[in-house]
């Protein structure tokens, strides 16, 4: 296999040695994740009725006649004056085509060519693009998309997953799965190469500007995760799928495969568990396997952050160096170390494209992709790679302690998460020996602010009653930086997604 020359072993070493410090840490983790999507082809599928495909919402899509393709130019930006403080624009970061290659005609074109999006970066904001694939077969794709963009001004940093099965525009080629972009790249010897065409995708389809692309690989992910001797994932939802009972048995055989059930709460994942929790969607979809990956990222970032990860440092490095190719520059681990110590992790939103952002359809050959609705994924793309919202910064404000009273473990990580998800500050967690079952929201504040603890419960499904400025017998004494008290009791629902809870 004939490796993108624009990305090498090489400047993955340059990477490593600055991004494992400040905010570098967690981009690493980003990468070793991402190669986790393309699902295993040799797992049996549970023999099922046959039943009709449905949408995951709207109504069936009926393309448009083909127009004639007229090339309208795409404006050129003029670059904003960068404040000198951070001082440093990626190379190519001005390049915006004036016209775009149009489709191969003898390809064809399936459906109606879309124009090209307004671009929605801007030059306050820098963008990472992690590809994930299993290089070991011959023909890849990447099929694992996020995009992590970075904002020095205020300290942003957003996690978006894109779906693989977006029916999207390829410059010079055709429409096609936006997963097939990086190896036609690839193997057509496209201007830019491989990564320059998933950059033009990108840019064509979603005004996303693209800085640098890192390509990764899930051989190494098992290993990674040992490595670090596991890690603590907080489950939302519970989960079913098929999991080979142990590593070494033949997936070939179907006695070789068993239900196994993952329950909401702090669980702690080996290699082999986390590969099969962020892979596994046969009992599922594309759309919560991207919740699920999001996990991953949360406790892959905070174990890979953690001091206690200092001594295996020499050993990720290697299994790093085996999994990880980039085009990231010197130049830019310079930047990230220079701005690395300033990186907060209550600032990091995570994001993704849902169901009602897509419309189902089912090309002329047979298969089952996804169109984007534009009209509902550039404001979501302008969201995450915008500043912090004034309502984030406000909540940030705001200290809150989550008590434990529900009898479940680790439900007080779930209700933190949930908190952290739109911007609390959550300051203490613990767990109570008293099970209550009802959950309360204690306003300890000198002046209450019922209004406030009502948006509160809202985002974490309760009940408006559940406010209360009295504080209950089992919490002795509120700590003294405490503005709430969330008491978590049996009938909190942990399950949320946290891209549609803001």
């Amino acid at each position: 296999m004939t490796s993108d020359a624009s990305l090498s072993t090489r400047g993955w070493t340059l990477v490593f040695q600055g991004l494992l410090i400040g905010m570098g840490a967690g981009l690493v983790a980003l990468g070793l994740l991402f190669g986790l999507a393309r699902r295993d082809r040799s797992q049996p599928r549970p023999v099922m009725t046959p039943t009709p495909y449905r949408p995951p919402s709207g109504t069936p899509w009926t393309p448009s006649p083909t127009p004639a393709i007229t090339q309208t130019p795409t404006p050129s930006l003029t670059p904003t004056p960068t404040p000198e403080w951070w001082g440093w624009i990626p190379p190519g970061r001005w390049a915006i085509p004036e016209s775009w290659p149009g489709p191969d005609w003898r390809v064809g074109l399936p459906t109606a060519l879309p124009r090209p999006a307004p671009v929605v970066t801007d030059v306050d904001t820098y963008t990472f693009l992690f590809l994930g694939s299993d290089r070991r077969q011959k023909l890849f794709r990447t099929d694992a998309i996020i995009l992590v963009s970075f904002r020095p001004a205020d300290g942003a940093v957003s996690v978006i997953s894109f779906p693989r099965d977006l029916y999207v525009f390829i410059p010079g080629w055709t429409v096609s799965r936006i997963n097939t972009a990086y190896y036609h790249g690839l193997i057509s010897n496209y201007p830019r190469g491989a990564a320059g065409l998933m950059r033009d995708t990108m840019l064509y389809n979603f005004g996303v500007r693209i800085d640098y692309v890192t390509l990764v690989d899930f051989n190494g992910f098992r290993k990674f995760i040992d490595a670090l001797g596991g890690i603590d994932v907080d489950v939302a939802c519970e989960y079913t799928d098929w999991r080979l009972k142990a590593p070494d048995l033949d997936p070939n055989q179907p006695s070789s495969w068993a239900l196994y059930t993952v329950k909401p709460g702090r669980v702690h994942m080996d290699g082999d568990m986390a590969l099969w929790y962020a892979r596994a969607r046969l009992r599922s979809s594309d759309f919560d396997r991207n919740r699920r990956q999001q996990e991953i990222v949360r406790a892959i970032w905070a174990k890979l952050t953690s001091p206690r990860s200092i001594p295996n440092l020499p050993q990720l490095f290697r299994i790093a160096m085996e999994s990880v190719e980039t085009d990231v520059d010197w130049e830019a681990v310079r930047w990230l170390l220079h701005l690395g110590g300033g990186f907060d992790f209550s600032k990091v939103r995570f994001y993704r494209i849902t169901p009602n952002m897509v419309r189902a359809w089912q090309t002329p050959d047979g298969g089952r992709v996804l169109l984007p609705r534009r009209e509902r994924i550039i404001p979501m793309l302008r969201e995450a790679l915008g500043p912090l919202p004034p309502a984030w910064q406000q909540r940030q404000a705001l200290r809150i302690v989550v008590y434990n009273s529900s009898g479940h473990e680790g439900w007080e990580d779930l209700a933190a998460w949930r908190l952290e998800a739109v911007g609390y500050n959550v300051v203490a967690q613990q767990t109570l020996e008293a099970v209550v079952p009802h959950s309360w929201l204690v306003d300890v504040r000198d002046v209450p602010k019922p209004e406030q603890g009502y948006q509160i419960l809202q985002h974490l499904g309760l009940p408006r009653d559940a406010y209360t400025t009295t504080v209950p017998a089992l919490v002795h004494e509120p700590p003294r930086d405490a503005d709430l008290v969330l008491i978590v009791g049996a009938d909190y629902q942990p399950c949320f997604d946290p891209n549609l809870a803001r």
